[in-house]
């Protein structure tokens, strides 16, 4: 709250000239500004033949406010992105919805262009949802190169329901560079199972499923070359599906090389509003690669 309050202080400090403002005979109180707005609203909302109900009167203003804010399009975005999250309310619901206000409200503002990556992005994501038949994927591991191996692995469904969240105990010791990401110490993995008695239960969860993973070809690669330590063929996924491109393509920056740019996990969210706390542990990542492909979902297309 303390912070709160300083931080508003050092933002509006050129605001609070109080001293210039009581010299040139300015109001420094709030009066003025209370009883222009409610003359604006005794104006808007009363009057011969108007009749507003209470309730309606509030969330017409609330509206208005936003639109005159210059905060429209992302109040439209929240409201969508809860949508998608509240089980309770279909996203083809939320889909007609955001066409309605687009149509009506943000017909007047029409894109400069449409980026054809995106408008994949965004019909993949609704799509992957309405069939909500794939898995989402993370791994966390000892390492990045060829002989380090999978140590703990999440696995959730397109509902957010958790089918796996184990450590995995190693063959190798856990790099330092890795265990600074994400602070998983050789100590704490001596106890976990190791990957061999892990094997059926991850091969009967991920048989013929499409498999979705921020960063798809890291995850595979490590689960391979873990099986591989083990003499153990791979998993038989009928598809792996990599979100970290999807996004690229949907976020749209550009390379130098002129290719869409991958986003970390972390940015991306961050990008789309999402709290990333607990980053770097395998079921909230799989978490936050759930949340992005909601965002994506509810996103215009032709927003670029």
């Amino acid at each position: 709250m303390i912070r709160t309050t300083i931080n508003y202080f050092q933002t509006h400090e050129t605001r609070m000239q109080y001293d210039k403002f009581r010299a040139e005979n300015l109001p420094t109180g709030s009066g003025v500004i209370e009883s222009s707005v409610r003359r604006i609203v005794n104006l808007r909302l009363k009057g011969s033949s108007i009749s507003w109900r209470p309730e309606n009167a509030e969330a017409i203003l609330y509206l208005r406010c936003q639109i005159k804010g210059g905060r429209w399009v992302p109040f439209v975005k929240s409201v969508l992105t809860q949508w998608a999250s509240d089980m309770t309310i279909s996203l083809r619901q939320a889909y007609q919805v955001r066409d309605d206000i687009a149509t009506a409200v943000l017909a007047s503002h029409p894109p400069q262009y449409v980026s054809a990556g995106r408008q994949e992005a965004v019909i993949w994501a609704r799509q992957a949802l309405e069939v909500g038949k794939a898995l989402i994927l993370d791994t966390e591991t000892t390492g990045l190169d060829a002989t380090d191996e999978v140590i703990q692995v999440g696995i959730i469904d397109l509902d957010g329901n958790v089918f796996l969240n184990t450590l995995v105990r190693p063959t190798v010791p856990v790099a330092p560079e890795a265990r600074s990401v994400h602070g998983i110490t050789d100590e704490v993995l001596a106890d976990a199972p190791h990957f061999s008695d892990l094997y059926d239960t991850l091969a009967g969860l991920l048989v013929n499923r499409c498999v979705l993973a921020y960063n798809a070809d890291f995850d595979h690669r490590l689960l391979e070359q873990t099986c591989a330590k083990y003499g153990l063929p791979p998993f038989e996924v009928a598809e792996w599906g990599c979100v970290m491109e999807r996004y690229a393509d949907f976020w749209g920056e550009r390379s130098q090389a002129g290719h869409h740019k991958p986003q970390s996990l972390a940015v991306a969210c961050d990008q789309q509003g999402i709290d990333v706390d607990g980053h770097h542990e395998a079921v909230k990542d799989c978490q936050l690669t759930l949340e992005l492909i909601k965002a994506m979902a509810v996103a215009d297309e032709d927003e670029g």
